[in-house]
């Protein structure tokens, strides 16, 4: 009778160890899925900001309409 319930305590233990490390797993890869979200959404965030500044830029819309009158010209060109 004492074989079987230290047998059954371990056998408890073993589940118990198991569950902790699938548990972990899952910890660590939903960690590890935010950290890559939180990184994209930072990406996402610095190139909007990135293109703000560029098209707030004076110098910028400059160019910008110096190439479109460019392009035009070639165009009537053709």
């Amino acid at each position: 009778m004492n074989e079987e319930r230290k047998r059954e305590k371990r056998e408890r233990e073993e589940r118990e160890r198991e569950m902790a490390n699938i548990m972990n797993k899952l910890r660590e890869q939903h960690d590890k899925e935010l950290k890559e979200e939180k990184e994209r959404l930072q990406r996402r965030h610095e190139n909007v900001a990135r293109k703000e500044a560029e098209n707030s830029n004076p110098l910028h819309r400059l160019v910008k309409a110096g190439k479109m009158i460019i392009k035009g010209i070639i165009q009537l060109g053709k």
